[in-house]
């Protein structure tokens, strides 16, 4: 059970699932190399509202801050906060300029013991990429309303984990390589961040300015010396995932220190990563998506085909540099579990029906190169080509 959505032309670099408090069925984001940002009813498989940064830039990473406001950073060093209205049109409320040389994400989580709207934002330093900075953002309305306050300046993951004692192997090299990967554990008030030479620390987090600029609460050198190429929680296990460059998955769990590796021998090298309640979610090099059952390891594999057709681009039809790629490469993924849903009045049956079947299963949303988004249920047993 798949299907396809189709608007963007160029790859689809970012996917976030958007919970609205007044919409009961969770909606879609997605961004492209181009700089558009499309919102998904996953119902009607129909874009519901776009938006255009307006100068062709990629956008790198897409994440819901509240309820009805994203983040999505650029690459032209900007982090842009919208706004999503009444009728999911996107306004931009604040763009915060941000260090986007590396491949790094951000994060940024509410402030539990704040009733309003601020929020702690963790992004890579201005200037070196090896280091990141904490700020309190608070979003206010009217001009001057917004407010920015760093709490944490250019904090350095290898310093700050020799001056905590940890005795490290980076093959004599003096320090962790750029940040790969942030994972906020906002309850926590933790940030892991994933490093180039495979460390993974973890940090908590000051709250204002002059306190501790991030106590070490969590290290682990599984990936090393290769790096961290995507991370995630799983809140439900209290534990992170991560790939590297090689095929398996590897599973860490916090409070207890182990970790645990998954091998997944389909698809060569494994790039993005997801996870659900009862399933992991990988997208290799080789373009083939991947599901693995957290209960019984199974590995359940496909993969978006590109068309037998392929046009050359030589003046004299034999040019054979580009060695052609059966499979269509997978630039981004995400995950949704399967929900609960209350019947509204004003559903028709068919609708209703729709939405009760879309919500009885598990997605596999799967961003493609080609500027397709494949839908894939997980929770069939076979095996299928999309």
């Amino acid at each position: 059970m798949n299907f396809t959505l189709r608007y963007h032309k160029t790859s689809v670099t970012s996917l976030c699932i958007l919970r609205l408090v007044q919409e009961k069925v969770p909606r879609l984001i997605s961004g492209d190399t181009e700089g558009k940002v499309v919102i998904w009813n996953l119902i009607t498989r129909r874009p519901v509202t776009r938006y255009d940064i307006g100068k062709r830039v990629n956008i790198m990473s897409i994440e819901q801050i509240d309820d009805r406001l994203i983040g999505v950073l650029c690459k032209d060093y900007m982090l842009r906060i919208l706004r999503v209205g009444q009728e999911e049109e996107m306004q931009e409320v604040w763009s915060i300029p941000v260090n986007t040389l590396n491949f790094a994400n951000f994060q940024m989580g509410k402030l539990q013991d704040n009733g309003g709207n601020e929020y702690m934002l963790v992004c890579c330093n201005t200037q070196e990429s090896e280091n990141f900075d904490v700020y309190r953002v608070r979003l206010g309305e009217g001009e001057g309303g917004n407010r920015l306050q760093r709490v944490c300046h250019n904090v350095n993951v290898y310093e700050k984990l020799q001056e905590n004692g940890y005795a490290l192997q980076l093959n004599d090299l003096n320090k962790s390589g750029i940040i790969m990967k942030f994972v906020l554990d906002n309850n926590k008030g933790v940030v892991y961040c994933g490093t180039e030479s495979g460390i993974i620390a973890g940090f908590g987090l000051p709250k204002a300015a002059g306190q501790d600029s991030g106590t070490v609460v969590y290290v682990n050198q599984g990936f090393s010396p290769e790096p961290v190429l995507d991370m995630c929680l799983d809140e439900g296990e209290d534990c992170l995932y991560g790939v590297s460059t090689g095929n398996a998955v590897k599973k860490f769990d916090v409070m207890e220190g182990t970790t645990r590796s998954i091998e997944v021998n389909r698809g060569g090298r494994l790039g993005q990563l997801s996870v659900l309640q009862e399933y992991i979610l990988v997208g290799s090099w080789k373009g083939e998506s991947i599901v693995i059952s957290k209960k019984s390891g199974k590995v359940n594999a496909s993969a978006k085909q590109r068309s037998n057709l392929v046009v050359s681009v030589s003046s004299n039809g034999q040019d054979k540099s580009r060695k052609f790629e059966r499979n269509t490469k997978i630039s981004s993924i995400v995950g949704l579990d399967r929900f609960e849903y209350e019947h509204g009045e004003h559903h028709r049956i068919t609708e209703t029906m729709r939405i009760d079947k879309f919500a009885s299963k598990d997605w596999m949303i799967i961003g493609y190169d080609d500027g397709s988004i494949v839908l894939r249920c997980v929770n069939s047993p076979s095996i299928k080509r999309v």
